[in-house]
């Protein structure tokens, strides 16, 4: 079983902000595997800390199926650890945060269509997954960092920055790495991180 976490702020007066690029990755993501034949929708839950949407994916016809759970925490940014530990208590003793939780959120430190993927890393100051870090009581899980800063820079508050909303061609710009997600964790189901990393790094540096 796989969790991946789009990391965000609920409500419509947050929506296509820059804080919720989480949420707009697993939008996309969804819709992608809706249309694959190797992923099928198996259930959604709701309640007061997340929502979650359920595929089984089938690597090969006649293999038995893995669990994937996409899960948009319903808390505010910085309580996104009390959604995902929540989630994760009921995921098994085959669960393994190391490789099977990936989180995936903004980064100011990254221009806009850039992304980078890490494995055991520091929250680097952002609050939505250093909470997730406090409650799981470890950093040693992969992490999806977008890129939400344009290339002349912000030139205003960090905080009032990460709540204004992508313009139209921001979000075209968005949807080349929302792909590079669908083919990156494609390639993680088959292999493993590193392969998948890898892969990632050679398709966007030729």
């Amino acid at each position: 079983m796989k969790i991946i976490v789009g990391l965000g702020n609920p409500g419509k007066e947050y929506e296509l902000t820059r804080h919720n690029v989480g949420f707009m990755a697993l939008d996309f993501l969804m819709k992608e595997w809706r249309s694959n034949q190797s992923f099928y929708e198996v259930g959604r839950e709701k309640n007061k800390l997340y929502e979650s949407v359920e595929f089984d994916w089938y690597r090969d016809e006649g293999r038995k199926a893995e669990r994937m759970i996409l899960l948009t925490p319903q808390t505010f940014m910085n309580e996104s650890g009390k959604a995902v530990k929540k989630c994760t208590q009921y995921s098994g003793n085959a669960f393994d945060l190391s490789s099977d939780l990936i989180v995936i959120h903004d980064e100011l430190d990254l221009h806009l269509g850039k992304m980078k993927i890490e494995t055991n890393a520091s929250s680097a100051g952002h609050h939505g997954v250093q909470n997730i870090i406090d409650l799981l009581g470890t950093q040693e899980f992969i992490r999806f960092r977008i890129g939400i800063t344009p290339e002349v820079g912000i030139g205003e508050k960090a905080e009032d920055f990460v709540l204004k909303r992508f313009n139209q061609q921001e979000q075209t710009d968005l949807e080349n790495v929302f792909g590079s997600i669908v083919d990156t964790l494609q390639e993680l189901l088959r292999n493993d991180i590193e392969t998948a990393r890898n892969r990632y790094y050679n398709s966007v540096n030729g």
